[in-house]
């Protein structure tokens, strides 16, 4: 019986899952100090920095979903972990606060874009009388990667900096960006022939 909930694809997405979510309350956690004591921003700026994410990450994500619908969402899933690796490479280099609030944006983007098109890969991957099991289980992924980044930046920050955490969040995109090539494919018209 749990043979048929637990593919290699599902799996692969649940690690994915953690580990976006991980690198997004590493970032949540360490930016605020980040952009008020080396970036020198001020308060507002701070909630600005973390505000231009979530824009664009809302922004996407109609669209996303839209070509997951259509198209072979390995290539998509692969594609939007690359566009969510990219921006963070910046994260160490960037000096001005004015700046940051554009690359947020833009990470933003591939935030969302990266969330929802795990999020619908993994529905599609469900049998029908086991999708809320699933969901369940790939919700969990995400609930510990929200507790264990907050600990993560913490500790690096303190012990480590932020090139660090920087670096740390690199390879943890670069490990989702892998966890997508080693899908196999599946195309979003199939949701509709789950049994």
């Amino acid at each position: 019986m749990m043979k048929e909930l637990i593919t290699r694809n599902y799996v692969l997405l649940c690690i994915s899952n953690f580990l976006q979510f991980i690198i997004h309350f590493l970032l949540i956690t360490a930016l605020p100090i980040f952009v008020g004591e080396v970036l020198g921003g001020s308060d507002s700026q701070v909630g600005l920095v973390i505000g231009m994410y979530m824009i664009g990450a809302v922004m996407i994500r109609p669209f996303i979903g839209r070509w997951m619908d259509v198209y072979d969402q390995k290539k998509i899933l692969s594609m939007v972990a690359v566009s969510f690796l990219l921006p963070l490479t910046c994260y160490a280099v960037i000096e001005n606060v004015t700046l940051f609030f554009i690359l947020r944006f833009i990470h933003g983007i591939t935030f969302g874009a990266l969330t929802t098109a795990t999020l619908t890969a993994v529905s599609t991957s469900l049998p029908k009388k086991r999708t809320g099991e699933g969901i369940g289980y790939f919700s969990m992924c995400m609930t510990l990667g929200i507790v264990i980044g907050p600990l993560m930046a913490l500790s690096i920050i303190e012990e480590f900096g932020f090139i660090a955490l920087f670096a740390t969040c690199d390879l943890l995109a670069f490990a989702i960006l892998m966890l997508a090539v080693l899908m196999r494919s599946c195309y979003g018209k199939k949701a509709g022939e789950r049994q």
